[in-house]
């Protein structure tokens, strides 16, 4: 079950994806973020809407936070990572090996999460999340 609120004003939208239950019920909220604003971001003041009320709803629970608009990822990753998918692990250049620890840490990240919470810029850079 999944479940996706959109919040609409004429200068943006944020979308909040919500999965349904997983196996083992993880309460834990992944929120992650794409603009560069860190200041005056009206997708950032929502999701920090959302996110408080979520936390109100679920006192205590973990907000795990990834903010690819201010710590930017390697743009090389992604290729390196994938490369490294033809290469047996010991003929991995540093490059490859580094890009697949790095992917195997984002994966995880949104495995612990139950929960997921986009902002705009997030689910653009996603794809449609319909």
């Amino acid at each position: 079950m999944t479940s996706s609120v959109k919040y609409l004003t004429t200068d943006f939208s944020l979308e909040v994806w919500i999965p349904g239950v997983i196996e083992g019920d993880d309460m834990t909220l992944f929120r992650l973020d794409a603009s560069t604003r860190v200041r005056g971001s009206a997708s950032r003041e929502i999701a920090d809407i959302v996110e408080a009320e979520w936390l109100s709803v679920h006192p205590g629970e973990t907000v795990e936070r990834r903010h690819i608009g201010v710590d930017v990822l390697p743009s090389d990753a992604w290729p390196h990572a994938v490369g490294a998918m033809y290469v047996p692990e010991s003929d991995r250049t540093p490059e490859q090996s580094s890009a697949v620890v790095l992917a195997a840490a984002l994966v995880d990240e949104l495995h612990r999460a139950g929960r997921r919470l986009w902002g705009r810029h997030a689910a653009r850079r996603l794809g449609s999340l319909d």
